[in-house]
């Protein structure tokens, strides 16, 4: 598996393209395969089980150093002496992916923000069985995303309109 390229200095797109080791690829997508079924079947409904598969996934290709989950507060990991949050929305009915607010510049609660949009995910430009992350400086929130109160949100036409920092693609 490479890293990233930092942010401008990918490919002639912005975007860089990981591979995961095969097998992890290949169980990472059965996984999505069987949770979309086990979703239709009601038989689950929280996004809890990928969003640890997304912090995994952005603590391996980012380093990232994970806070375990139990322990989590208000970040769930640092980079670089950084707070970094993971959100991810899998979502197919067009549901903005909701962010807390960083707060001030001079105590945030977080510094970076990886927003991670699965295979499902009707916030996507395009499909694919890939996972899209793209990467936010904590004052690009509330300066781009839109605000709902106590949180903000980002929809789809915020993400249609952008290219993700790195695609992961899934067996």
């Amino acid at each position: 598996m490479t890293r990233p390229a930092p942010p401008g200095q990918a490919g002639d797109d912005g975007e860089s393209t990981i591979e995961l080791p095969a097998d992890v690829s290949h169980d990472i997508g059965r996984f999505f395969d069987a949770a979309g079924n086990l979703s239709r079947k009601g038989i689950i409904s929280g996004p809890h089980y990928t969003l640890e598969i997304s912090c995994y996934v952005c603590s391996k290709l980012y380093g990232i150093e994970l806070i375990p989950y139990r322990q989590r507060t208000d970040h769930d990991g640092t980079l670089d002496n950084r707070r970094v949050i993971i959100r991810f929305m899998n979502c197919p009915h067009n549901r903005p992916l909701r962010i807390p607010d960083p707060g001030p510049a001079h105590k945030r609660s977080y510094d970076l923000l990886f927003a991670v949009l699965g295979p499902r995910c009707s916030l996507r430009p395009s499909e694919g069985n890939s996972l899209l992350i793209y990467r936010f400086q904590a004052e690009q929130v509330p300066e781009e995303m839109q605000r709902n109160g106590e949180i903000f949100e980002a929809g789809g036409d915020f993400f249609r309109n952008r290219t993700s920092d790195t695609e992961v693609h899934l067996g």
